[in-house]
């Protein structure tokens, strides 16, 4: 058995215990590495998505959701943008097997994987390499409107909550994060943004 699937396995079990010692191990193998591949990251993601959907507690989901974003802060640089990225693959395989009750769920997942995520560019000052890789990460995946296997429902997911989770996790506006933002993304996603609540800070 791989070390990637012993991780599923733990963070599938129905024993808290197993789970939480799952989730210790995992972020201590992931800060000692620098060369998974996307393969090991989205093997790693099916056991976590796994692990989240039969945590059936809202205090246990709330604390397991935010240990595992936090590991965008915890993990090596050089990772850190494939762990994203296989998170949101992960996502989109699954999507339509969320029913609402299941997606609220799930909700605090999203929003902190948001809110890592931009504490993660935060924390390497907003370096332009890392911005392109992450809005790419959206650009070619849960915000692509040339991509007919996107559901639609996770497009305008990801919209409502991107900026207030932006919002919540920066301190002032970021120029080039947000001239990236005008440039980049299709002008039909930009105008969802721009109803958004949080909309002067584009």
């Amino acid at each position: 058995m791989t070390k990637q699937n012993s991780f599923g396995k733990a963070l599938a079990s129905t024993d808290k215990k197993v789970r939480n010692k799952a989730v210790k191990r995992l972020s201590k193998y992931l800060s000692n590495k620098k060369d998974l591949s996307d393969i090991d990251l989205i093997k790693l993601w099916k056991g976590l998505f796994s692990c989240l959907w039969i945590s059936d507690s809202p205090l246990i989901q709330q604390q397991l959701s935010e240990k595992l974003a936090s590991l965008i802060l915890k993990i090596p640089d050089e990772i850190v943008i494939k762990y994203i990225e296989s998170f949101w693959k992960e996502i989109r395989l699954e999507w339509t097997n969320i029913n609402k009750l299941r997606l609220d769920k799930l909700n605090n997942i999203f929003r902190q994987i948001h809110f890592n995520s931009f504490k993660f560019l935060e924390k390497v000052n907003w370096d332009i390499t890392h911005v392109i890789k992450y809005m790419n990460i959206y650009i070619d995946g849960p915000l692509s409107l040339l991509d007919e296997t996107v559901p639609p429902s996770l497009l305008y997911h990801v919209c409502e909550v991107f900026l207030p989770e932006l919002d919540n996790a920066i301190s002032k506006p970021v120029n080039i994060f947000f001239f990236f933002i005008n440039k980049n993304i299709n002008k039909n996603i930009y105008i969802i943004f721009f109803s958004s609540p949080t909309k002067q800070l584009i």
